[in-house]
């Protein structure tokens, strides 16, 4: 039979009860025919030694003809691909998964030959084979040579080559990162080959296709068109995009990058929000890196059902469909998101585009960069944003992560096939980003400017190691910038600096800090750190680079310090007595930053055992102090509050916790009862964050019956209804037994005009008490009835209540294949006993998945920091909840 190896290999796993299929695989031979000689004698197909593809072949170009028709189940595509011999060879390796191979040839030195061929597991792949070996009896001599394949495969599920179906049409869509191209069409799968793509579409008349390059041309054949499109410039194949349906489009700046919106019939009307948002970012991060925008078009894509936020596809952005399609009527929160996301994404045509990683342990080069400037491109943009003091958040979210057991580095190893799916999550974006705001804290904003400048124009169009930027850093700072980098960026973990003061005899007589530095978590690892303290009265940082376990700093005064500088720094902190007396006294007269950091900083003493768990009501108090106005502090506030329901709450003490809620929260709800006319969107989401928390935490009953109209608004008309307190109200509703629990349910969910409703609504389902109610949403998942994509959303909603967790993750443990199946993402699913906060629940969960994970693509990392996530509030847990007054 001539189909690929991988699907007979599957067939024969399945029937053993084999997670791996061990041994050779099948090798296949070319067509015969009465002319031709016979079949030779198969050659053993070697198994692969190494993850990354050999070197002795490289891609220099790609052509590709693909039929689509997103009504069937089955695509079709030829693929050419021009090479590059360098070493004389008799195998060439590249990728390909679950493709059916028809045809596969090879032209060098005027000959065309026929190789034999066969698939093979990739050096560290979990599941099905990725890399396909091409056989011939004499070496490929060096020079030029071109690959020929004919296959078809089958549409993925929300990776490479994907349908979906839409208000009743199909549409086809792509997500290739990290390693999915190999879906769609043979191809050298990685990022350190950048090649010119050329693709032509056939797809059926009356539908139309957008893709990385401009169209060329056009011609309707019957019942189907052939759109031909121009080369793309060198991209990695993890980067190659198409969309295909019955798309419109909105045209937005045509100078000096024409830039469109792309949505599904009937909904690029509402692209103009997005369209602004991506004229102004781009503006700013042209100004930022003195270049224009690397790619001639730039096409942002609505998708109706998508796994990431969004994906930075050179010339063809893809964005879940919720972020992108808005208009004044859409909730502040999605368009801030939308904002956000949006720079982030174009962040990415600089770096990770135009300049990117040779492999995937440097993917935080593409993902911490482009978290780090989001925010600060988003404030140069867009009036108001205050993206900048939000770092704060993400920074401490990282930390928390960063100091258990199942940390990973920033740069981790990648040497086994299935490392790469878990080479980012929050080490390299929200810890990458937290470097980076810390080395420009230290360096300064203009001299990091100055060297990412330069690091761009000397790589652009290359394939790089965190080398060159180092070297960049290291010559515009003149300073250690590389051995700091390496510090934080090739090791897990986070310093603990510890602050006493040495004062004088009089108060303004000099001082001493003596800063001391150890490793958090107990593991003896070392840092090379740039510690800064803000000196109260002093207009400047009192700073120095610490290289090796303790360091001095000269005090003008015996005045208070914070040990971290408007919380730039990657670190914990401690101080002794005296200190923390004089930082408390001046506690108002710190950066909103340092204020947010001090509560959060507080809360993570606790988890690290270093402080106990009353300790963290003080720094509560101070946060929710009713002068405080600060929507990042009260954030910061409002995070630690939902970590201590999570790890403490029992039905003993659930009515005095959220007392003490109300209590703290309750006075700023006056400050922000209703919404007026004209108010920034940060007020807005801020308004919805409190409510929320007083309803979820504090279980106010108030807020729920002043919500209740508002819900019963929101479901009979929701574009009538406020459009951020719509969404919340009715989640409140249907978790209070209101109308959003009497008139909610899948019907009325399949009815949603837009995406903010759908999303809106799935939160709510997913948000009830009841344990059969919430089973019921699960089945709707499961069953396809709520969509892929919007699992981040029931995930949320579901794991936000303590009834809801239990649920949950019990349904989890029952229903894995069927979910896993759906979501095509065993790591999101397992992570997601991070969650829980009990002994029993934990061990059930590990009995489960320990000995199955083996077997589960990505699945490893989510596991481990699941688990490790859920053992640490346990342990906490167990020293004791602390007074709630």
């Amino acid at each position: 039979m001539r189909r690929a190896w991988v699907a007979s290999c599957a067939l024969l796993c399945a029937a053993l009860g084999l997670s791996a299929c061990p041994g050779p695989a099948e090798v296949h031979e070319p067509r015969t025919t009465s002319s031709t000689p016979a079949p030779r004698a198969p050659r053993v197909l070697p198994e692969a030694t190494r993850v990354e593809l050999p070197d002795d072949v490289a891609p220099r170009a790609v052509r590709l003809e693909l039929t689509l028709d997103p009504r069937k189940e089955i695509f079709r595509g030829r693929a050419e691909i021009d090479v590059e011999v360098r070493v004389a060879t008799d195998t060439v390796v590249l990728h390909a998964r679950g493709l059916t191979l028809e045809k596969v040839s090879i032209e060098a030195g005027g000959r065309t030959l026929e190789p034999q061929w066969g698939t093979r597991r990739a050096f560290g792949g979990r599941e099905e084979p990725e890399e396909l070996v091409l056989m011939l009896d004499q070496p490929l001599a060096v020079g030029p040579a071109r690959l020929r394949f004919e296959y078809e495969a089958p549409f993925a599920n929300l990776n490479g080559i994907y349908r979906t179906q839409a208000q009743g049409s199909w549409f086809a869509f792509t997500q290739m990162e990290p390693t999915d191209a190999r879906r769609a069409f043979p191809s050298f799968d990685e990022p350190r080959h950048k090649t010119p793509i050329e693709l032509t579409l056939e797809i059926p008349s009356g539908m139309t296709a957008f893709a990385n390059a401009a169209e060329k041309s056009r011609e309707v054949r019957g019942d189907h068109t052939q759109i031909t499109f121009l080369p793309s410039e060198p991209i990695p194949t993890y980067l190659f995009a198409l969309a295909v349906g019955d798309l419109e489009v909105m045209t937005g700046a045509t100078k000096p990058t024409p830039i469109r919106f792309v949505a599904p019939r009937g909904r690029a009307k509402k692209g103009g929000p997005t369209l602004d948002a991506t004229d102004k970012a781009l503006r700013a991060l042209e100004a930022y890196f003195a270049r224009p925008h690397p790619y001639p078009k730039l096409d942002i894509a609505s998708v109706p059902n998508f796994g990431p936020g969004a994906m930075e596809n050179a010339g063809l952005i893809t964005f879940r469909e919720e972020l992108v399609v808005l208009d004044e009527r859409s909730p502040a929160l999605l368009r801030r998101r939308m904002q956000l996301i949006m720079v982030h994404e174009l962040a990415h045509q600089w770096f990770g585009n135009l300049v990117t990683m040779r492999w995937w342990d440097d993917l935080w080069l593409n993902e911490g960069f482009a978290t780090w400037m989001a925010p600060k491109t988003c404030d140069d943009a867009f009036p108001g944003f205050g993206g900048k003091i939000e770092r704060v958040l993400e920074r401490a979210y990282a930390m928390n992560a960063d100091v258990l057991p199942s940390a990973r580095a920033v740069r981790p190893k990648v040497d086994q096939s299935d490392q790469i799916r878990e080479a980012g999550g929050w080490s390299a974006y929200q810890k990458g980003s937290a470097i980076l705001t810390m080395i420009e804290s230290w360096i300064g904003e203009a001299t990091m400017q100055k060297a990412i400048r330069g690091y761009v124009d000397a790589s652009a169009g290359r394939s790089i190691t965190s080398k060159a930027l180092f070297s960049a850093l290291d010559t515009a700072a003149a300073k250690p910038v590389s051995k700091v980098a390496a510090s934080f960026l090739d090791q897990p973990g986070v310093p603990l600096v510890k602050v006493s003061l040495s004062c004088g005899a009089k108060p303004n007589d000099p001082a001493k800090a003596r800063l001391e530095v150890s490793d958090v978590s107990g593991g003896g690892r070392s840092w090379v750190l740039p510690a800064c303290l803000r000196v109260v009265g002093s207009a400047s940082p009192a700073c120095t680079l610490i290289e090796g376990t303790s360091a001095t700093i000269e005090l003008p005064t015996c005045a208070a310090v914070h040990p971290n500088f408007e919380e730039a720094g990657y670190y914990r902190y401690e101080l002794d007595e005296a200190a923390t007396q004089r930082l408390l006294a001046s506690y108002r007269k710190l950066d909103e930053r340092e204020r947010a950091g001090f509560v959060l900083n507080a809360w993570a003493l606790v988890l690290l055992g270093r402080a106990p768990p009353d300790s963290v009501m003080a720094a509560l108090k101070l946060g929710a102090d009713k002068a405080e106005t600060s929507r990042v502090v009260l954030e910061a506030v409002i995070t630690v509050l939902y970590e201590l329901e999570r790890t403490f709450a029992t039905d003993d003490n659930a009515a005095k916790l959220a007392a003490f809620v109300r209590g703290l929260l309750g006075p700023h709800r006056e400050r922000v009862a209703m919404p007026k006319a004209g108010e920034h969107d940060t007020v807005r989401i801020h308004r919805v964050a409190l409510l929320a928390a007083l309803y979820d935490l504090g279980a106010d009953a108030n807020v729920a019956k002043a919500l209740e109209p508002i819900a019963a608004q929101y479901l009979a008309s929701p574009p009538s209804a406020d459009p951020d307190l719509g969404p919340l109200a009715v989640r409140v509703s249907s978790r209070a037994g209101g109308v959003g629990k009497a008139k909610l349910d899948a019907a009325r969910l399949a009815a949603a005009a837009t995406a903010d409703e759908r999303v809106a609504l799935v939160a709510a389902l997913a948000s009830r008490g009841d344990a059969a109610a919430l089973r019921a949403t699960l089945d709707l998942f499961s069953k396809g009835a709520i969509q892929a994509g919007d699992w981040r959303h029931l995930r949320g909603a579901a794991l936000r209540y303590r009834d809801g967790r239990a649920v949950f993750l019990g349904y989890i443990r029952e229903g894995f294949d069927a979910m896993n199946a759906r979501l095509g993402h065993a790591g999101a699913l397992l992570s997601t006993i991070g969650a829980s906060c009990d002994a029993r629940e934990l061990a059930d969960f590990e009995r489960t998945f320990r000995p199955r994970v083996g077997a589960l693509e990505g699945g490893q990392r989510g596991l481990d920091e699941g688990v490790a996530e859920a053992a640490r509030c346990i342990s906490v847990r167990a020293r004791g909840a602390p007074a709630f007054p």
